[in-house]
Order: C-alpha cells, then structure tokens, then sequence
C-alpha cells in the first residue's frame, strides 16, 4: 500500500490472490476499489510513484511502467532478482533491493544499475544479504544486514559499522531512520539515537 496523493484519502494497493497479481486504486479512503492493472502468475513487490507514471517491480524481476491517464503499460527494465524495494534517496539517486539481498543504484529507473558493494561482502564470492534501506535528508545511508547496522556518508561508496549501539544480543531485527532518530530492536529492547548513532537511548519492550 502507498499513497498517491499528499490528502491521504488517494492509496494504491497491490494484491497476489488466485493466482493473479492486482493494482488497485482507491480515491475514498478504500471505499470503493479501481482495477487498474493485473499480471497472471505475478505479484507486484514495490512500486513507486513519479507524475503520472506508477513503477511496478514484478516477481519475474520486470519493471513495469503504467500511465494512469493512458492506461498502457511497458517493461523498462529487467533485473536477474525480483526487485522487493525501491528507494529514492535526497540527491535523486534510485536505490533497488533485490529478493537476493543485492543492493542496486541508478539514476532513474529507466537506467542501467550498478551493483553497490555492501559490507563484508565481495564481488567474487557475494555479500551479506541487505535486510533494509534508508536515508536521513542529508542522504546518509542506514544499511541493514546479517553482520550489523551500517552508516555510509559517501552515497554507498564505503559503509561503516555502528559499534557504539550496546547491544545485548548479536541479532538486529529492525533498523530504521525516522524524523531525525535512529531506531533499532533486538529482542525486547528498542535502541534510539538522536545524535546520529552516537548515543543511545534504551527502552525495554513487553514483546521481541
């Protein structure tokens, strides 16, 4: 589900039942419900919204662009993985996810990406699967994976390690940037910094 308007009553939604993979577009608060494009046998994993055009990230790793005043559609891009996010950081810089774990950056969705090397990983013998993604306004990058939280300052360049979480256990379950706070749960307690990783505040949690 995302939003297609800033009023909050205007939603896309993209379903998988009985076999077919659905965008719906719903203009009163999920009253009523428009079909607006289907696919037989795939799902619709992201999509992103610019202008009048929706992007649709299918499971066979097609990206999909569909024209909500024409009503046509076209496939734009081809990727190895199915494509289970789509970020768009402050400089304009797309960010992919795949359902591999790779990480993928291009100047539009339209574009060839190039495979960005997460940590602890290489390009011989692959990486650590990216877990999730996201950005501060200055366009900081927050990097999840199986070896820890990262910080990459350079556009994903480089990626440095948090180290002064204190945490009690290894696993990491969910790392996340809002509204200026670093945000992190392992187990039952959740993480908060304020000052960009370097302090943190605990809060005990009555479930993991």
């Amino acid at each position: 589900i995302i939003p297609l308007s800033s009023g909050g009553e205007d939603y896309l939604v993209s379903v998988y039942s009985n076999g077919y993979g659905v965008v719906y577009r719903t203009y009163d608060y999920f009253f009523n419900l428009e079909n607006l494009i289907y696919f037989k046998k795939q799902a619709v994993y992201d999509m992103h919204v610019l202008g009048n055009d929706i992007y649709l990230a299918l499971s066979n790793g097609q990206m999909v662009i569909f024209n909500l005043s024409k009503k046509t559609s076209r496939v734009v891009n081809v990727f190895d993985s199915p494509v289970v996010k789509i970020e768009k950081s402050p400089s304009g810089i797309f960010f992919l996810t795949l359902k591999s774990g790779l990480l993928m950056k291009g100047s539009s969705l339209q574009s060839s990406f190039e495979r960005v090397k997460t940590p602890n990983g290489d390009f011989m013998f692959g990486s650590s699967k990216v877990r999730s993604l996201d950005f501060d306004q200055r366009g900081i990058i927050y990097l999840l994976n199986d070896k820890g939280a990262y910080i990459s300052n350079d556009g994903g360049d480089t990626f440095n390690l948090l180290k002064t979480i204190p945490l009690q256990e290894e696993k990491i379950n969910i790392f996340e940037y809002n509204n200026g706070n670093i945000y992190v749960i392992s187990g039952r307690r959740m993480y908060v910094s304020a000052n960009n990783g370097k302090d943190w505040k605990i809060t005990d949690l009555q479930n993991e």
